[in-house]
Order: structure tokens, then sequence, then C-alpha cells
């Protein structure tokens, strides 16, 4: 404590970041530093005396040390000070930066504001490494703060190529990651991948693979080649991969309705879960893994239900209260004269599917389903020029399953009920019509 109280007292800036990074490289125990460095004093002097590198290799250090340092993230996150660091600093000094501050949970709102516009995010696809990039849209995903400005620099062509090429598995499967949490349209960069990983994904961990399994998946992008190649995997996926990446693998082919296409690699992927200590899943681990079942049910394919009493528990703890525009849909088509629907109906006899996969709006005796959806079921467009706008996986992978059980199935967006309720009584009677005659 002697030493590091001198070293923050009296050593510059460069010397205190220096020593902090080197501990933390090291993997050496700095907890006595660390703390001092995120005291006020200290951290004012950091940020004010500091260079933008200076700055960044000392939170850098700090994340990796798993110190949460509030007051120094409080200072970097300063207008002026994350201002300073985009305009002066280097795209490595901004991604390691911003990466501390996601890794450290801080909000950093304002250090990514000024990385979304578009003088920092085309300085950084330009002159960025392929971590670097990677590094920074991975922490605006975490963070949840917006980066289509950033994210539409990398879905370029030129971009995603060069970060396939030059990039590592993990770089790549952080940024599709990104793209797929954020959901945001991305075809340039999964073409690239696509191009990459069919070359063959030996060098990929099982993280990277089901990384990139789930993305595309929730993406609604289904390369059946990547997904076939992914499936070769499956023998070491199953015996390194942790959990997590054993059910985000086993959905992503649930979603993509690839599971009886790759019949074996999925029963392995499900046997090697059921084998597994029933407590390793998290809960959103057996979500999905209750999912695929009922996936593969539709396919065809039964998995089994061993650790039944888990699976069953997924099933019946997922329940969502209806919104508004449910509630204000089920008033327009009583108005209208259809009524006579229920809401929430499952699609699976007796109890197999709990609360999952339910109909928004179903007439049961004439199989008809309206699903509706709300903004968060469509991908964002990062370019202008195309009036479509793209379902998701998951709800495209819905559609598929209602209608293996007999379901006509049709779809209500928010843009559509609010084009619908603009042009009044007659537009409303001919979309109804249409879906009781189709």
């Amino acid at each position: 404590e002697e030493v590091a109280g001198r070293i923050v007292r009296d050593g510059k800036v460069q010397e205190i970041a220096n020593t902090v990074w080197a501990m933390a490289t090291l993997g050496c125990d700095a907890g006595a530093l660390a703390g001092l460095i995120d005291g006020e004093v200290v951290a004012e002097k950091v940020v004010t005396l500091g260079k933008p590198q200076e700055i960044a290799n000392t939170i850098w250090a700090l994340a990796r040390l798993g110190r949460a340092s509030p007051v120094l993230a409080r200072w970097i996150d300063r207008k002026d000070v994350a201002e300073w660091i985009v305009g002066q600093g280097k795209t490595q000094d901004i991604a390691n930066t911003l990466w501390a501050m996601a890794t450290l949970g801080h909000d950093a709102r304002v250090l990514a504001g000024f990385v979304n516009r578009r003088g920092v995010a085309r300085r950084l696809v330009r002159d960025g490494r392929p971590q670097e990039i990677a590094n920074t849209i991975w922490a605006m995903a975490t963070l949840g703060h917006d980066a289509k400005v950033l994210a539409e620099l990398i879905d370029r062509e030129d971009v995603s190529k060069r970060l396939i090429k030059f990039g590592t598995p993990q770089n790549i499967s952080n940024t599709i990651w990104a793209m797929g949490k954020f959901k945001y349209e991305c075809r340039c960069l999964v073409n690239a991948i696509s191009w990459r990983a069919i070359q063959g994904m030996r060098d990929w961990n099982p993280q990277d693979i089901s990384n990139l399994a789930h993305a595309l998946a929730d993406l609604g992008y289904i390369e059946r080649p990547l997904f076939e190649e992914m499936a070769k995997h499956a023998e070491r996926i199953s015996m390194k991969g942790n959990t997590q990446d054993i059910s985000n693998t086993l959905w992503a082919f649930a979603i993509a309705g690839l599971v009886a296409k790759n019949e074996s690699a999925v029963r392995m992927f499900w046997n090697n879960a059921m084998n597994r200590s029933a407590r390793e899943f998290s809960d959103t681990g057996w979500n999905m893994l209750a999912l695929t079942r009922l996936f593969a049910k539709s396919e065809g394919v039964d998995l089994g239900s061993e650790h039944s009493r888990f699976l069953k528990m997924a099933t019946s703890c997922v329940v969502e209260g209806s919104s508004d525009f449910e509630n204000a849909v089920a008033k327009d088509l009583v108005r209208h004269g259809y009524d006579g629907f229920e809401r929430e109906v499952s699609p699976f006899e007796g109890v197999e599917g709990g609360e999952l996969l339910k109909i928004d709006i179903a007439w049961r005796k004439d199989k008809v389903a309206l699903e509706l959806d709300g903004p968060t079921h469509f991908l964002t467009a990062l370019r202008g020029g195309s009036s479509e706008i793209r379902l998701d996986g998951p709800s495209k992978a819905k559609t598929r399953l209602l209608e293996s059980h007999g379901w006509s199935v049709h779809r209500l967006s928010y843009l559509d009920h609010i084009a619908l309720d603009s042009k009044g009584e007659v537009a409303w009677r001919h979309y109804l019509r249409d879906i009781f005659e189709a």
C-alpha cells in the first residue's frame, strides 16, 4: 500500500497507467493500487493530465482486474473527456476504453454517443484493426446504446470482407453477436462470414460457433451451408462447450428449421445437455431447450424428455402480459364484427407447450391465427432504399411451427395496424375478409 500510494501521488500518469497495465497483463493482484486509482483525486489526475492512451490503458487494466472503478468511469464519461478521447485518441484507445466500460457495466452513454458519430465511426472502420472494430460494436451492444452509424459502416462489403479476412473467429463472432443483439440487418457481413466459415471452422471454439449460430437464427439469416459446417463440429462443441454454448446452438438449429436435416448433430447436442446436471443450466438455458424440443417435434424429430421436470418448469414460467397493441387490435376486431376469438391460445394438445409459443389471437374452430408483430419482431434496416421490413428469425419460426400444426397464420404488424386505423372501416373489412377467405 505504501508503494502504491507513492506511485499515484508522485508518479506521472504514464507511470501509473503503465504499472497497473503491467500488473493486469501479468495477472498480479493490484488491489491496493486499483483502489487508489479510483479515488476522486487520482481519477481526476488521470483524465485531466493523461493522454488518451494512458486513460485507455488504465481503465482497460482495471477491467481486466475486475475492479468496478465507478469514480474513474464517471470522469471518463464526462462530455469534455469523452469528446477528447474520441477526437485525439487512436482507434485502439477508443476501443479499449469503451470495451472496459462495458465489461465493468458502466453506462458510458456519452462516450458511446460520440463513437456512433459518423466521423468517429468512419475513422474506426477505416483505421481500426478487426479486434478494435469488434470490441467497439460488442461494447455498444452490451451497453444497449445505439450503434446504427457504426453498424452500417461495418456492413459495407469492403469493411466486412476485411474484417472477416483478417479477424479472428472471436472478432467475427463478437461482431455478428452484436448485430444480432441490435437486430440490425447485415447481409454483407453475413455473406462475408459464410465465405470464411464454410472454408472450415476447426479454429473456432465452441463459444464462437454458438454465438454465430444464435445470431444468424435470431436475425433470420438461414444459411444452410453454414449450419451444415457447424453441425460437423457437434462432437467438439458438445465435449468442450459450456451449457450456454449447447443451449444457444440447439436453439439456433431449431429456429432455423434445420433440426431434421442435421438430426444426428442435434441429437448429439441434446444428449449431451440431458447428461449434464440440470442445475448447470440457467432459466434462459432451460427455456431454449424447451423451445428446441417443441420446434424439433414440429419437424418430426422427438428429442425425448429427460429432465422432464425442468423442461416442464421452463414451459410454465414464461408469462407475458397482453400489450397495448394486442388490446387495441382485440377492440378493433370486436368493433368490426369479428368477435368469437380467443387470446393467448396454445397450438399444442393438452399442456405440452405450457405458456410457450401461444397464439396472440385465435379463432380456434377455424384454426385461424392472427400474430401481432410489434417493433421487436423486425430487423432494423441500416440504410435506406428498401420499403420492406424483415421479420426476425423467431417470428418466422413460430409461423412455420403453427402451420405445421394446421393453423392458417396471418401476421399484423404495428405499422399495418396504424395504416388500417387511418384508412377506416372499409380497409379493416377488406383486411379481415381476406383473412377468412384465404
